[in-house]
């Protein structure tokens, strides 16, 4: 077994090649020879047929003078062919000059054959010939004359034929042998490049791109193909960093805040009221850690698919009212008007709790973001066939244009100096766009600085809507 592919298709260019030299010197050694032979049977079939017709003419002039007139109508070439008349009894009575003393072989049964042929292997110059006999009446007297072809040109050209493709062939297979190593060289050279890349791609040096200019069209789609895997993984990584990195910021802060009031306790440097305020100030900690920790769990979840939604049928506009209501009271205390507007019946077939973790996520966003004296809208509307619109306006502060396509990133902030009470845990909206994926919906966002946010989800109604 052959393990290099370099090898492999060298061997087999090589083989194929040896296979189409031979196949090809032995057909045309055929077909020549093949053509040659029928042309001499077709020169002695033809002087065949007109000794007959000489017999008739000459025949009462007797034999010698029948094969004088038969010599000179019948271009018989000198050194090349040979007439000799038999008896039935097989008594030789004429011979051409140029046997000079041999005889043909009597062979009465090739003029009844249906092949009137045959190959003899003496002549006048003792190469091998082609033997052909007729019958023909002289003085109604039945005799048989033979011609003979010589068979010495034939297997002259046969042998240079055969000495040249004897010659030809092997130092064709010894080219085919040199373009081979050269063209499976040539054709391994991409995957070398591309072996060399990937051997120096790391988590560190994902930036490496596999350049084929001159490659063919396969191997340059293979490299195309690694190059955007590779920046897939690139992105993978930024964002695997970028996400180690945001994660350990969100909670090393609540872990000082811990670790500083426990130090103080243990200590015994706080009284009872300043206990009482440690204590609450931790557990403020540790919910916001717990939630934290319950966002990136629902997050993994939805990213890898082990979060199943339990879809049941629901009103999602007595689900979008109660969220509202819910959500007032943080409104008020913040100074700001949620109304909801007009909203229709829209029934869907949906996972209830993260629906409202969804809507309870972008009001939060809208509140969170609104000044005092501002106001939050809410409507539900239906459009086209079977889909409805979820709408939220605020006159909040805005999202600067750069920064549209990132506010679903995970930890991402638009300003990043906001506190951790003001900014959240920048976890929300990552997963509002997750439970629309997964519902088969889509979201939009308009904003501009100072002019608020609108926040668009649009979803297909009934049981028509996307499986998770």
């Amino acid at each position: 077994m052959i393990a290099f592919l370099k090898t492999r298709i060298a061997v087999w260019y090589i083989s194929l090649s040896t296979l189409i030299l031979v196949g090809l010197g032995v057909a045309l050694y055929l077909v020549i020879s093949h053509s040659m032979m029928n042309e001499r049977r077709a020169l002695i079939a033809q002087d065949l047929e007109r000794l007959p017709q000489l017999a008739q003419r000459y025949g009462n002039r007797g034999v010698n003078r029948l094969l004088d007139e038969a010599q000179e109508e019948i271009p018989l070439k000198p050194a090349d062919e040979f007439v000799q008349i038999f008896r039935p009894d097989g008594v030789s009575i004429a011979t051409s000059s140029n046997l000079r003393g041999q005889s043909l072989p009597f062979r009465p049964d090739l003029a009844s054959a249906t092949s009137p042929f045959a190959t003899i292997s003496t002549s006048g110059d003792g190469s091998p010939a082609l033997l052909g006999v007729t019958r023909i009446d002289i003085n109604n007297e039945p005799y048989f004359a033979a011609i003979a072809a010589s068979l010495g040109n034939v297997r002259s050209v046969q042998r240079r034929l055969l000495i040249t493709l004897l010659i030809s062939i092997p130092l064709a297979i010894l080219l085919s042998l040199v373009g081979g190593t050269v063209l499976a060289r040539h054709a391994i050279e991409p995957l070398n490049h591309i072996t060399n890349t990937a051997q120096r791609i790391s988590a560190r040096h994902l930036d490496e791109r596999i350049e084929l200019q001159r490659a063919d069209v396969e191997l340059r789609r293979l490299a195309d193909s690694f190059n955007q895997m590779l920046e897939r993984l690139n992105l993978s990584f930024q964002q695997i960093r970028q996400f180690t990195a945001d994660a350990s910021h969100e909670l090393r802060t609540p872990v000082s805040i811990l670790m500083a009031e426990t130090e103080l306790a243990v200590n015994d440097l706080l009284d009872y009221e300043e206990c009482k305020a440690a204590l609450t100030s931790r557990r403020e900690e540790l919910q916001r850690m717990a939630h934290i920790v319950d966002d990136l769990l629902a997050l993994s979840q939805f990213d890898y698919g082990e979060r199943t939604l339990q879809r049941k049928p629901l009103d999602f506009s007595d689900l979008v009212i109660e969220v509202c209501e819910q959500q007032r009271n943080q409104a008020k205390t913040k100074g700001v008007e949620l109304e909801i507007s007009a909203t229709v019946p829209v029934m869907i077939e949906g996972d209830s709790s993260r629906l409202r973790q969804m809507v309870r996520n972008l009001l939060d966003n809208a509140i969170k973001y609104t000044p005092v004296g501002g106001r939050v809208t809410v409507g539900l509307e239906r459009f086209g066939h079977d889909q409805f619109r979820l709408r939220l306006s605020d006159t909040g502060i805005g999202i600067p244009e750069t920064s549209l396509p990132h506010i679903f990133d995970r930890f991402y902030r638009v300003d990043k100096a906001r506190t951790r009470e003001e900014g959240g845990t920048g976890l929300g909206l990552s997963i509002v766009k997750q439970i629309v994926d997964a519902h088969g919906g889509q979201i939009e966002v308009q904003s501009k600085p100072g002019a608020g946010t609108i926040m668009t989800v649009v979803m297909t109604d009934g049981v028509s809507m996307k499986a998770s």
